[in-house]
Formats: C-alpha cells, structure tokens, sequence
C-alpha cells in the first residue's frame, strides 16, 4: 500500500509541474514561450479567410430555394481587415447550396481576450431581397496573429474555417 501511494503522489507532481508550465498554444511564439496577452490592438490587418459547412434553413422568409428544416452546403471565400481597435470590414463569395453570392461586402466588430480569444458581430449586406444578415463568430488566434481559427456561433449555422494574414 505504501508504494501505491508514492506512485500516486509522484503522478500528482509531475501533474501540478506540468500544469504550471503550461503556455496555451495561442500564447506560444514558433518554438518559444511568449506570455504577451492579446488584445483588440493584436488584430490590426488584412487577412485571408475561407469556411466551410452547412447551414439548416430557419424559416421560408427568404430568396433562397429551399424549406424551412432543409440543411445545405454552405461555403466562403473572402477578405476582412481589423483596424486594432474593434472594428472590421470586408468582402467575399458565398455558395449557399448552389447558390452563389459575389464579393458580399460586410463590416462589424471584434473583441479579444487577453488569452488570444475573442468573439466578432459581422452584418452582411446582401442584394435584395435577402438583405443583411448579423452573424456572431468566436476565434482563437495563433501566434504572431499570423491566422486565427473561427466558427459561427449561430443557432442554424455549422460553419467553421480560418483566416491567414496577408503579405501586404
């Protein structure tokens, strides 16, 4: 019994070690450990981005040809840049079962956490009759800010994808 117990207490030191040097993963620079926090100021560029899904159709209040409960792809192609201090702007192309949608502009706001979280309110400004839509998205961003990973966190979309900074 005795040397169950030492096996037990060496697991939970090495368990409270490891959890003490932990450095979450958007907190890391290449291979070393930065501990710099984020913030709004850390989003302050022109970015790349590209989702990828399937939404289920809420209601029959729109143009596009499906049912209210019909699920369909639905994909994005784009640009967005933040100007550091929580606000957004951007473009792009959307396939919505077959339907598709040219550089849809859209603009919003954006929140960052100290630990490399934030989430973004987007309204895009469809042609009508569809009009303008707002989406609420979360995201992580991975160090140097180079890309970000987001999904929607909207009740009818399952929309995932990523953002890499551009060159210029």
């Amino acid at each position: 019994m005795t040397r169950l117990r030492i096996i037990m207490l060496l697991i939970l030191i090495v368990a409270a070690v490891g959890m003490r040097s932990y450095v979450p993963v958007s907190a890391q620079t290449g291979d070393q450990a930065s501990t710099a926090p984020c913030s709004n100021a850390t989003l302050n560029s022109g970015y790349a981005m590209k989702a990828e899904g399937f939404a289920v159709f809420p209601s029959s209040t729109t143009t596009l040809p499906f049912h209210t409960g019909d699920s369909f792809p639905l994909n994005f192609l784009g640009t967005v840049r933040f100007n550091g201090a929580g606000g957004l702007t951007g473009a792009g192309d959307e396939a919505a079962g077959g339907v598709i949608e040219e550089n849809v502009p859209f603009d919003g706001t954006y929140t960052v956490s100290v630990d490399c979280t934030g989430t973004m309110t987007i309204v895009s400004h469809h042609p009508p009759p569809r009009g303008n839509e707002q989406h609420r998205l979360k995201f992580i961003i991975h160090d140097p800010a180079s890309r970000f990973t987001f999904f929607f966190a909207d009740p009818f979309l399952n929309l995932s994808g990523s953002a890499e900074r551009k060159k210029n």
